[in-house]
């Protein structure tokens, strides 16, 4: 069994801090994915993302424009779904005020945390 399919009193986390390309949603998440197959290898039952990592950073006025925001949560939704395989479970926040007004997600095993 993998760490994730045994229940147990340790979790561990990972922490990926990974820089990212601003405006590369595609190129960002393939980091997201790249990194999340490392934390499963070593063990992981979570992993965090630096704020805005999607997007890249910092965004200023990408996050004013819609189809932007609908890119970075299209893309955000497909990682979670993603988490369901195998694997750690995966945390992203997003800080910036544009990007908060967007209704909650469902994550199942993801974390999308609303500040």
């Amino acid at each position: 069994m993998t760490m994730s399919a045994c229940p147990s009193d340790t979790l561990a986390i990972a922490v990926a801090q990974l820089n990212s390309s601003l405006g590369d949603i595609v190129g960002n998440a393939g980091k997201v994915r790249r990194a999340r197959v490392e934390a499963a290898r070593q063990g992981a039952d979570l992993i965090g993302f630096p704020e805005l990592f999607i997007a890249g950073y910092p965004p200023e006025d990408l996050v004013l424009k819609p189809a932007f925001q609908a890119a970075c949560r299209a893309m955000i939704e497909t990682l979670a779904r993603e988490t369901a395989e195998p694997g750690p479970a995966q945390v992203h926040s997003p800080r910036d005020t544009a990007l908060k007004r967007l209704p909650p997600i469902d994550l199942r095993k993801a974390a999308y945390p609303r500040h």
